[in-house]
């Protein structure tokens, strides 16, 4: 099933135009959809009947989320039970988001791999990384609200925002170093 489900990456080698800076590559199966999707930013997984995708790839988002959900709950029983900082990185992480980064890095993967499952810390490192993002920007722009919820730094204060913020850096660092490939293919 896993072979059938990741050996469409073959079948890709459709048409590549190039739109400005974004190539987009166009394909009857699910891989090049999503690709299409996603750089037209027409991707909602929170609400998926609001986005007008195909079936296979809401279903994608779905899948996706499920597998990296271990790797972030992995992340968040690395942090110490320091008052204010384990929650505020579990409320960053449960807040959602789209994903879009993650969905990216692996789809890009299945495309070369023909599976994206060796992407998938990866995916995780991504979403660290812009979640390290995302907070410090808040503060930077005094954004209250993020996700439709208070922001890191408003309902933890700057001070514990800007830590929060700063955890994802080495739990990015973290999922990168603990991926699943051959060790020969790991820096030493």
């Amino acid at each position: 099933m896993e072979q059938e489900n990741h050996t469409h990456h073959q079948e890709v080698a459709g048409r590549i135009a190039k739109d400005g800076f974004r190539v987009t590559i166009f394909s009857e199966r699910p891989v090049g959809r999503r690709l299409f999707h996603l750089s037209h930013g027409e991707v909602f997984p929170d609400n998926p009947r609001r986005s007008g995708l195909d079936k296979d790839v809401e279903q994608f988002f779905l899948e996706l989320n499920r597998q990296l959900q271990p790797r972030f709950q992995s992340a968040m029983d690395r942090i110490t039970d320091i008052p204010s900082l384990k929650e505020g990185v579990v409320y960053q992480i449960d807040s959602g988001g789209k994903r879009i980064r993650a969905a990216l890095c692996v789809t890009v993967c299945e495309i070369f791999c023909s599976s994206y499952h060796p992407a998938l810390n990866f995916a995780a490192a991504i979403e660290h990384l812009q979640n390290f993002t995302l907070i410090h920007d808040d503060i930077a722009d005094g954004d209250l609200e993020r996700r439709g919820q208070a922001s890191a730094w408003k309902r933890y204060g700057i001070a514990h925002g800007m830590n929060i913020g700063d955890i994802f850096v080495p739990l990015a660092a973290l999922a990168i170093l603990e991926a699943d490939y051959p060790s020969s293919m790991k820096l030493k």
